[in-house]
């Protein structure tokens, strides 16, 4: 589970995709946080990021989906500083405890080592 570091009014979290098949990163807790960007790993598989929202870190996570129907989703590859429009920071920081998923629901990617990203926040 990883907590914001915070600077005046921005903050970044440090997380870690780990191997498993599910692709997906341990809980990030976003209380009054809004994710701004995510800086990717140098060594990052091919795959985009998608996200899973809780009510806490124990809850159960459920994919985010835009008002459109489809899940939220980001264009990822190695080494970029990628930015989310306002649409996906509404969408991806609504819910208090965050996750991410190298892959989508439907073909997670499971990363071939695990991969350290850097999640850029803004107060909400």
């Amino acid at each position: 589970m990883a907590s914001p570091h915070s600077d005046d009014r921005r903050a970044s979290v440090a997380l870690v995709l780990s191997t498993e098949a599910d692709g997906l990163s341990d809980p990030v807790q976003m209380h009054g946080y809004k994710l701004i960007a995510v800086l990717m790993s140098t060594g990052w598989d091919a795959g985009n990021l998608t996200f899973q929202g809780g009510l806490s870190s124990g809850a159960t996570f459920s994919n985010i989906y835009s008002s459109t129907g489809g899940e939220v989703a980001l264009t990822a590859d190695a080494s970029r500083l990628v930015a989310l429009s306002e649409s996906e920071q509404s969408a991806v920081s609504s819910l208090p405890w965050l996750r991410l998923r190298s892959g989508t629901s439907a073909v997670p990617v499971a990363q071939s080592t695990s991969r350290a990203l850097v999640l850029a926040l803004a107060l909400d």
